[in-house]
This record gives C-alpha cells, structure tokens and sequence, in this order.
C-alpha cells in the first residue's frame, strides 16, 4: 500500500485549476500593510500599558495618602491641618480664584475613596483592552 496522495497531473481536466503567479508588487504591498497594522496595534497596546501605569500610579498616591487620612480621622480632626481640597475656577488667563477648601479629614477621605473606585474601575477597562 502506498501511503503518497495522489496528485492531479498538469493539463488534466480532474484537477484543481491551477492559480496564475502573483505580482511581486501586490505581495509587497500586502506585507507593508500586514507590517503597518502590526505597528499600529502594538502601538496602541503600548499606549494602553502607558495609559494602565498612570492610574495605577494614582490609585497609589490615593492609597498612601487614604492610609494617612485615616489616623487623623480616627483623632475625629474636624480641621485638618495636614489635608485640604481646594477648588478653584479659571478667573482670565492665567489666575484662578478659590471657591472653596475643604479641610475635614472624613469628607476628604469619601472623596478620596470615591476616586479610587472609579480609577480602579478605569484600571480594570484598560486592562482588558490590553489582553484582547
């Protein structure tokens, strides 16, 4: 028994139509553009992983500071002095006026809180744009 398939023989009419040589530009072209989009998504997962870095690197500084919020908290400081929010509006140019400035620790640390979840959140989107 002969384990070898059996192949078409040129010219016949049993066989499968023979495909005409491709153009060397056509080939070119497709291994550029193949090259080109191959960039382009590692450039975006690159852009991702920068764009990942960065809320995890906020999720940190709120972390360390939620950790340092909490002993104040515990004191039941009304006023802190180490923490304040303040919120300000563009006034022209260059100068922003002070609207408001929190200063209660608790306030503070819900606010703190909040934002932590919402860039956890971020985090998580990111990561799976990352691996898909």
């Amino acid at each position: 028994m002969s384990t070898k398939t059996k192949q078409p023989e040129a010219g016949n009419a049993g066989g499968a139509p023979q495909s005409s040589p491709k153009n060397p530009e056509t080939v070119l072209i497709a291994v550029v553009q193949s090259i080109e989009d191959k960039i382009e998504y590692y450039q975006k997962k690159q852009e991702l992983i920068k764009r990942f870095h960065s809320l995890e690197n906020s999720s940190n500084v709120l972390a360390d500071q939620m950790a340092a919020m909490a002993k104040e908290k515990e004191e039941d400081v009304f006023l802190s002095d180490q923490f304040k929010l303040t919120l300000t509006v563009k006034n022209g140019y260059s100068s922003e006026r002070e609207i408001m400035t929190f200063r209660n620790s608790e306030i503070l640390s819900e606010l703190l809180a909040f934002m932590q979840v919402k860039i956890t959140a971020k985090m998580d989107q990111v990561a799976l744009e990352i691996t898909n």
